[in-house]
């Protein structure tokens, strides 16, 4: 028998690498390949299931996204005009309102809401729920509180508006409840109840409740506004919540919305910038 040479030999052994190393990616191939396949089967899987559940739970959807009104509960404060008379809870149109008191959006749209009960004195009123977004505003659930506690004594509107207009004052103290007991005794409250009812437990589940009623009604950013029930998208100025008001004032009357709209020559409503932001969750 013939002996192969070592030129011979090193081909030899050069070949069978080459062959080796060919099986190699043929086999890293053919894993990639089904490790592919596997993975498509279980997006899809997970993307049918998503889409199935979402279809037959109603809970994993917005509530109010397909237009179609939420069921809100009375909880909140109700606002109307000052002069007005008409009991808030029987009026044409509710306006509820999801708010921060720290969000510098829900700031901007506060007066623009204000303006709109003028417009609208006996057929508008204002329903305020809480909704705080702590992981952005560290002070936001402490406002919300301090404006209950000023509800206790019957001015939660005016601790919203103080709390509203002087924001900056408070929104990046540590502890902003001094500062929030200075705001009770200007206007007028006994400070020693409000600081008694600013450690309330009590005011902060209510505060909570309302935020995890409007987490179940969709909303995921403030301020989020409901007429009637259904969730509107944030108007850039006064003239979007009047076409809103009286789009619904025109399907509730079967007619001219104008026959019900009490309007108030002397409101003059400012302005909204259409880049107002909306902060998320």
């Amino acid at each position: 028998m013939s002996e192969m040479s070592k030129k011979e030999l090193k081909e030899m052994r050069k070949i069978e690498e080459m062959r080796r190393m060919n099986l190699q990616k043929k086999a890293n191939m053919t894993k990639w390949i089904s490790i592919g396949i596997i993975s498509t089967l279980f997006i899809g899987l997970f993307l049918f299931l998503v889409v199935y559940l979402r279809g037959n739970n109603p809970t994993l959807t917005d509530p109010s996204a397909n237009g179609q009104p939420v069921e809100l509960s009375q909880a909140g404060e109700y606002r109307v005009a000052a002069e007005s008379t008409t009991p808030a809870e029987s009026r044409p149109v509710i306006i509820t309102e999801f708010a921060d008191i720290q969000c510098p959006a829900c700031a901007q749209y506060h007066p623009i809401v204000k303006s709109l009960l003028d417009l609208y004195p006996e057929t508008v009123a204002l329903h305020f729920k809480h909704f705080p977004i702590s992981a952005i505003h560290p002070n936001a659930i402490a406002s919300a509180v301090a404006v209950e506690a000023a509800g206790n004594q019957g001015k939660f509107f005016e601790m919203a508006d103080l709390l509203y207009d002087r924001q900056p004052a408070w929104s990046n103290l540590p502890a902003p409840q001094d500062k929030f007991i200075e705001y009770a005794g200007e206007l007028g409250l006994d400070v020693d109840k409000f600081t008694t009812d600013l450690n309330d437990k009590a005011l902060e589940e209510k505060v909570d409740s309302q935020r995890t009623e409007g987490i179940n009604a969709g909303v995921n950013s403030t301020p989020s506004f409901f007429v009637n029930g259904v969730r509107i998208q944030n108007p850039s100025d006064i003239s979007g919540f009047q076409a809103a008001i009286d789009a619904e004032l025109a399907r509730i009357s079967g007619g001219n919305p104008e026959s019900q709209v009490e309007e108030n020559t002397d409101a003059t409503p400012s302005a909204q910038d259409s880049s107002a932001p909306q902060l998320d969750l």
